[in-house]
């Protein structure tokens, strides 16, 4: 559910620092609860690119993707 309050027009991309702080959980609880959601198929992971100083930087934490 909480998630969803992050949900924006470019998607959904807050870190797992932000998601713990808004669930009260450790960030080693939101990777594990977000590896579950992806096995699930509950959520569905995207690579986000950005532009800095001339390279693309992949700013997502998600390293399986």
């Amino acid at each position: 559910m909480t998630l969803v309050t992050f949900l924006g027009r470019a998607g959904l991309f807050p870190s797992h620092e932000t998601i713990a702080k808004a669930c009260n959980w450790s960030e080693r609880t939101v990777i594990r609860a977000l590896e579950r959601a992806y096995e699930l198929g509950l959520v569905v992971g995207t690579r986000r690119m950005v532009v800095q100083g001339g390279k693309k930087v992949r700013t997502n934490s998600l390293p399986w993707i």
